[in-house]
Parts: structure tokens; C-alpha cells; sequence
């Protein structure tokens, strides 16, 4: 199925039943949170940090995102794709024709457990290359379901030195973020209280300092060096790792800090989605950042297709609020098309008009910068992610997915050649607003009334021209209009008379406009039962 400028979209109702009478003691919660950013506006200004970007340094970023070879093994796998001999210099000369200014170089800490020399090697080629051609570089500290001691099929990111030593962390349990996942829930649970130790009882976050650190030594010399990015998106599990990784994430910047000056990104968690029972909210993903944002910022991921009105463009506010919230910049350093299951999300190829809407809604953002998944000598079975095949005599050669990229880079530039990102990440000046308002029900407290009215809470946020109105109705009544918390529509709170909550379902729909006059629409559907 390819996109072909149409779409069709449809409301998902999350549907909740609850049972009880008015007056029992149960409150139907979606989830709750603690608010500690009342106020945050949609028009914060924030420090406009793109140092070591490049010469125009408010520009917007065009990236990659690369693996390599020594860097990217198992400890116990090898690989069975030879590197091709002249992988890095023909790939940076490629970039820079094309007008590429990163890459995201993507490497492994049990990379280097395994053999330190070659990693090291790699990664100096790597910046003796990108220094040749002109690229910056962003060295990222990747993980794929936590290491390939818990997933020793797919695993890759942590040091088995970090589980061996322990009875906790059975091999081969499983490390991905899913609830049969026990041991690797256990593990994140133990790494974010610092208890996760190697066996000379030095705990994980610092050595993993001690790591960084050996990476900046290696290339921070290096003008292509754009910074160093913490660890791609670490699991989360509860609502109170939220602060826990923002602690962790302080720690780590203030190690580095005494080695580099240079821009650190830290990165959007796992699982993806929003909302649900982690809280995932942009005051919560705030917390992650670091205590000291100075040349700070925030990388996000996306894999679907932000259409109008949809899913894929709710998360795009959210990241965007949150690194609003934050006061950083935001990098939408990964994205993609991929189907998602639970979704049921049809499998899509990717197209030229997809790709320049993804570039539509990041220029719309006033991103930071953005980078293409993924430029990669060995083939993925999701035929979108691949940028390159190798020919059989060890030669690079770009797929159409690199010709629809590079079109798309290029038009831009046209298109936008005056255009100077101002380093917020709001709408910006000139766009039009194409992006729908997110809204989201946090509770409605249908069995504690206030006199003879039924209290309803939620945020809503639009990151263009901000929120104008949310309005609710219960069944087939009337709108009635919901008020700011203090002026601001993040937290807001309605109301519907009680009269109208009689035995049996209910639907609440609730609708958040914003100035450009789009509007969205959150349903929920209980059912209040006889005592």
C-alpha cells in the first residue's frame, strides 16, 4: 500500500467501563500525575544552542543515522556481514554531495568489552573521515532490548561484565521492554537505584562514565565531533523513573563535562507510545533531561506517518511540548516507517510525498534537526530502513529510499533558503499550522460530585498556534466550554451536570481547537451500575 495524498481518519475510543453508584468512594482515573510545571506557556523562548553545528549555525540539520562494524558486535555473536573496504570513506564522500550535515554514529559498550582495540580504532577512522568530508558527528550510545546477555538473538547495548557477576540476571531471559520480561524489568529497576555493580563492586553509572569518557578522549579533538548522545531510549517501567533517569542523565552530563564542552543529547524513553499507565506526558519526559542544560539536547524518535489528526503527529506535539517544558532544542533523530501491530497498521513503502511530509512537520516544529533511519552495509527486512546495498565486488550503492532523501533535502533548501531557526521549538514564523492540537482525559471523578456537577480533568497542547478551546459534552448534550489551570491550557479542568449521569454507558467526548481552528477529539465510554 502506498500513500498517495489522501487519508482517512478515524477517532480510536479508548472505551473504560466502571461500576458503582454516585456515592462510593471510586474516581475513574486514566492516570495521575504530579503538575510541577503550572504555567509553562506555548511560547517559551529558549536559549537557541547549536554549538559546533556548523557555519550557519540556525540552521536546521539534515542527518543519517549510521552502524559501523567493531562497534556494533555482540560479545558473544559474530557478525556475518563483512564491512565493505572503503564502507567509511565512500559513505562520508556520499554525504557530503548530498548535503548531509550529521551523522548519528551508532556504537555498543559491550562493543568495546569485546575488543576495545578494534572499537577504538573504528571510531577514530570514523572522525578522521567525517573530518575529511566535512560532517559532524554525533556518537551515540545505543542499546537494542538491553544487551545480548538477556537477548542473545537480538540483544546488543550493555556489558555482560554488568550481569554475570549476579544470580538476578539469568542468560538469556529476555531484555526487551515487555511485561514477560521479568529479569530485565528487574535489571532497569536495579541500574536507575544504582545497585547494578561489575564484580569489583564499582556501580553501573559510573563506569558507564568512565566509558563515555574513553569515547570523548578518542574524538572530542576532532572538528567533526558534535557531541555524544547518553543512551538511546531507556526502558521505563513506572511513573517514578521519570525523575530517576533525570538524575541518572544529570550524573552523566556532569562526568562528561569535565572532558568536553561539546553538544550531549539525551533521548526519549521506552516504550513509544503516550500517555497509559507510564504517565507519559511532556512534564514527564522533561524530567529526564539533565539538571544542566547548557549546549544541551533533546532527541526524539518516529516511526509513523504524522498525518493530520493522527497518532504519529500526538507524539510529535508531545516531544515537541516536552522539550519545550525542558528548554532545550529537539532533534528528531530517528525516523521511519514501520508497521505497528497493535496499531494494526498496514505494511507502507516508503514514497517521495511521505518523506517530504515527515520534513513538512519536523521544519513545522522548528526542530532542531532531523536524521533518516538507517544508512547500514547490512539489509534490514524492513525494506524502508535501507539506504544502501552492497555490490558484489564490495562497492555502495544507494537505494531509491536515499534518492527520495536526498530529493527531499534538496527541496528544502530551496524552498526554505532565507529561513533561519530561531532555536525554539514552536511554531515558526511564516508556517502554516498543519498540526492537530493533542488532547487527553486524566480523570473524571463521576463518584465524588462537586454540588450537582461531575468534575473532568486532562491537558491539552498544540505546539503551532496554540490552544483555543476545550469543550466536553456526556452523551448527546451540549458542549459546555472547560477552563485553563492558570491560564493554561496543559492542565485544564470541566465539568457536565450530574443529572445527566444516569444507570448504564455513558460516552464523554472532549475536544481541544486550536487557533488555526483544528480540532481534536478524545472519547470515553464507562457504565455507572445499580448498588
Amino acid at each position: 500500500m502506498q500513500y498517495k495524498g489522501t487519508y482517512d481518519i478515524s477517532i480510536v475510543i479508548r472505551r473504560i467501563t466502571i461500576t458503582g453508584i454516585l456515592s462510593s468512594l471510586l474516581i475513574l482515573t486514566l492516570f495521575t500525575h504530579n503538575n510541577s510545571n503550572n504555567g509553562i506557556s506555548n511560547n517559551i523562548i529558549f536559549n537557541p544552542i547549536f554549538a559546533q553545528a556548523q557555519a550557519n549555525e540556525n540552521s536546521h540539520l539534515f542527518g543519517i543515522n549510521m552502524r559501523g562494524y567493531y562497534t556494533n558486535m555482540a560479545q558473544d555473536r559474530d557478525s556475518k556481514t563483512q564491512i565493505p573496504a572503503n564502507y567509511y570513506e565512500d559513505s562520508f564522500r556520499i554525504f557530503s554531495q548530498t548535503g548531509i550535515n550529521f551523522v548519528r554514529y551508532l556504537f555498543f559498550w559491550e562493543s568495546y568489552e569485546r575488543d576495545p582495540t578494534a572499537f577504538m580504532n573504528e571510531l577514530r577512522t570514523v572522525a578522521e573521515t567525517a573530518d575529511k568530508w566535512g560532517i559532524k558527528v554525533i556518537y551515540t550510545n545505543d542499546k537494542y532490548h538491553t544487551s545480548s546477555w538477556l537477548d542473545s538473538n537480538k540483544g546488543l547495548g550493555f556489558p555482560h561484565s554488568l550481569f554475570e557477576t549476579s544470580p538476578d540476571y539469568p542468560y538469556g531471559t529476555g531484555g526487551a521492554e515487555v511485561e514477560k520480561n521479568v529479569v530485565a524489568k528487574k535489571w532497569w529497576e536495579n541500574w536507575y537505584n544504582r545497585s547494578v555493580k561489575d564484580v569489583n563492586g564499582i556501580d553501573g553509572w559510573t563506569l558507564q562514565a568512565e566509558f563515555l569518557k574513553k569515547i570523548a578522549g578518542a574524538v572530542d579533538k576532532h572538528n567533526s565531533t558534535l557531541g555524544y548522545e547518553l543512551l538511546n531510549e531507556p526502558h521505563l517501567y513506572t511513573p517514578d523513573q521519570w525523575d530517576k533517569i533525570g538524575k541518572y542523565n544529570t550524573f552523566l552530563t556532569k562526568e562528561l563535562r569535565t572532558v568536553t564542552q561539546k553538544t550531549i543529547f539525551f533521548s526519549r524513553q521506552i516504550p513509544s507510545s503516550i500517555f497509559g499507565p507510564q504517565e507519559i506526558t511532556p512534564e514527564n519526559i522533561a524530567k529526564m533531561a539533565p539538571e544542566n542544560k547548557k549546549n544541551v539536547v533533546f532527541k526524539a524518535t518516529i516511526y509513523g506517518i504524522p498525518l493530520p489528526n493522527s497518532y504519529a503527529e500526538d507524539r510529535l506535539n508531545v516531544y515537541a511540548k516536552a522539550a519545550q517544558i525542558a528548554g532545550v532544542p529537539l532533534c528528531m533523530c530517528e525516523f521511519n516507517i514501520k508497521s505497528y501491530k497493535k496499531d494494526n497498521m498496514p505494511e507502507i513503502k516508503l514514497n517521495q510525498t511521505l518523506i517530504d511530509l515527515f520534513y513538512q512537520k519536523f521544519r513545522e516544529l522548528n526542530a532542531w534537526g532531523w536524521a533518516y533511519w538507517l544508512w547500514n552495509f547490512k539489509p534490514h527486512v524492513n525494506t524502508n530502513f535501507n539506504l544502501i546495498n552492497v555490490t558484489e565486488n564490495g562497492n555502495i550503492a544507494t537505494t531509491i529510499n536515499f534518492d527520495y532523501f536526498k530529493t527531499a533535502v534538496s527541496n528544502f533548501k530551496m524552498k526554505n533558503s532565507v529561513f533561519k531557526n530561531s532555536g525554539l521549538t514552536t511554531s515558526s514564523p511564516n508556517i502554516n499550522d498543519t498540526i492537530f492540537p493533542t488532547i487527553n482525559i486524566i480523570s473524571i471523578n463521576v463518584t465524588k460530585p462537586l454540588g450537582d456537577k461531575i468534575i473532568v480533568k486532562g491537558q491539552a497542547f498544540d505546539i503551532g498556534t496554540g490552544v483555543k478551546l476545550v469543550q466536553m459534552k456526556l452523551d448527546d448534550g451540549t458542549y459546555l466550554a472547560a477552563t485553563p489551570n492558570a491560564g493554561d491550557w496543559l492542565h485544564w479542568t470541566g465539568w457536565v451536570p450530574i443529572k445527566m449521569l444516569a444507570i448504564g454507558n455513558h460516552t464523554l467526548i472532549v475536544t481541544a481547537t486550536d487557533q488555526a481552528n483544528h480540532t481534536k477529539k478524545e472519547a470515553v465510554t464507562f457504565g455507572i451500575g445499580a448498588s
